[in-house]
């Protein structure tokens, strides 16, 4: 019996200091299984005073976007993780860090996972009275009911972008249920649910390293931007961030939705999606770092208006050549435009200023395109 207490005791330690890395440190990813070669082989060192904070400093000034601990004095640096799987508990990441006994560093060839982007905060809304129906990746029965334990869960998690407590003995059984989301859905009313929208602000390590550009209503050839990059999957941010690199910038810090509003276009596809359930993106602000003007020059080759090549003029006619450049970079959130290419005599071509369409032989279109960013 000592013996039983004494294990349960020490499972219950193990899950304490879990909960509290957790807590402590919202880029922690996970327990993760490890093997030879390692999962992660960017660099490596180890330490008798090894903490998390340690190796994820030393990872992230090293330029690698994880940090793994291992053997309580191990630590690993890369850019992807998880060729082996993640263990089946966290509790198999068990051993003390050598630097910090209060402080898990891995276990017996299991990694504990951070990932090294800084966080300024985390914060999270709670709706009483609220259902988030869609976009769930994970449910949890909690041992209490208590929305809070839904809310902690989700903040910790760093794939979670919004979160639904279901009340016990309602809707779905005796036991309160937890359900994460990859994606935020539209808020209904429910008596049975208590939801929040977690909001990550990202911290740069210099503020002004950064230009950040809003695009009002993006458009993928003529069409609203889905709120999904693929089909029915990678919701939210991923599309945002694949709407951004495609305009030049590294990706999006926020976008804003608009839900049920065909018709919409898939970003990675170009499907268009005419149900009632299409889902636009209205508002995304995309960033860039503030660099040297080699840096700020993007080119684009073949744009685009409405699905048609780019034509020669800006309006019917006249205005040719730069203005009509111009016009295409400044509508794609640059400065403006520094030079072009044109492809004579190719029709058909839409006109930038009025969306008019030019199916006459002598139609020239622009092949390529140098735009500067801000």
């Amino acid at each position: 019996m000592r013996r039983i207490i004494t294990c349960i005791a020490i499972l219950f330690a193990i899950v304490f200091a879990l909960t509290q890395l957790s807590e402590a440190y919202p880029h922690y990813i996970g327990c993760y299984i490890d093997s030879t070669p390692h999962d992660l082989t960017g660099y490596s060192f180890t330490s008798d005073r090894m903490t998390p904070e340690l190796c994820v400093s030393t990872c992230r000034r090293h330029g690698f976007k994880y940090a793994s601990l291992e053997f309580s004095i191990s630590c690993r640096c890369g850019n992807s993780y998880g060729v082996y799987g993640k263990a089946p508990s966290d509790i198999e990441c068990d051993y003390r860090c050598s630097g910090n006994s209060n402080k898990i560093c891995g276990g017996y060839w299991r990694e504990s996972v951070y990932s090294t982007r800084r966080y300024q905060s985390i914060s999270s809304t709670v709706e009483w009275n609220t259902d988030r129906p869609g976009y769930d990746f994970k449910s949890i029965e909690l041992p209490k009911a208590d929305p809070m334990l839904c809310k902690r869960l989700c903040m910790n998690n760093p794939k979670c972008k919004a979160w639904t407590y279901v009340k016990p003995y309602t809707i779905q059984g005796a036991y309160p249920k937890c359900w994460l989301k990859y994606a935020v859905p539209r808020a209904i009313y429910s008596r049975y649910c208590v939801s929040g929208v977690v909001k990550r602000t990202s911290s740069p390590s210099n503020k002004n390293s950064i230009i950040v550009t809003t695009i009002r209503n993006p458009k993928v050839n003529g069409v609203a931007l889905d709120f999904c990059k693929k089909w029915g999957k990678e919701c939210g941010k991923p599309a945002a961030d694949a709407y951004c690199r495609a305009h030049g910038y590294i990706g999006a810090l926020s976008y804003k939705v608009q839900y049920d509003t065909p018709p919409t276009r898939v970003i990675s596809t170009g499907q268009i999606c005419n149900t009632s359930f299409c889902d636009r993106i209205v508002e995304v602000k995309c960033f860039k770092k503030r660099n040297s003007f080699i840096n700020r020059v993007v080119t684009i080759k073949n744009p685009t208006v409405g699905g048609l090549a780019l034509d020669l003029c800006r309006d019917w006619g006249k205005n040719c050549g730069m203005p009509a450049a111009d016009a295409y970079c400044k509508d794609h959130g640059y400065k403006g435009a520094l030079s072009y290419k044109v492809e004579k005599n190719s029709p058909p071509t839409r006109v930038i200023s009025t969306g008019r369409i030019c199916n006459l032989s002598y139609c020239d279109r622009i092949v390529e395109v140098k735009c500067l960013r801000y």
